[in-house]
């Protein structure tokens, strides 16, 4: 009797520890891949801040648009916030979470 109630809690240990396993391997895949796509987008962001610099260097007959430009760095800003407030998310930073909303909200 004492064995097989033993048995019993050992047998959900183990499946309790195998979940509890498949989890953490599941969310250190989307973790990974959260941080490949904040890299990307910081990639972007680099790579569009070095245009809006050469746009901002170089004058033309027709003058140069900065409504535009800075609309289009104010959506890099804003793809490079999200996709980190998603790492920190997933990351366990809940402090840093809470103070990136706290941001937003002003």
């Amino acid at each position: 009797m004492l064995q097989c109630r033993l048995a019993a809690e050992r047998d959900a240990a183990e499946h309790d520890s195998r979940e509890k396993e498949t989890k953490i391997l599941s969310q250190a895949r989307e973790l990974e891949e959260l941080r490949n796509r904040l890299g990307e987008a910081e990639r972007v962001s680099q790579q569009q801040q070095a245009e809006l610099s050469e746009l901002m260097s170089s004058k033309d007959d027709v003058g140069k648009n900065v409504c535009f430009l800075s609309a289009s760095a104010s959506s890099v800003v804003i793809l490079l916030f999200y996709s980190f407030s998603t790492v920190m998310l997933w990351s366990g930073y809940g402090g840093i979470k809470a103070y990136l909303c706290d941001e937003l909200a002003y």
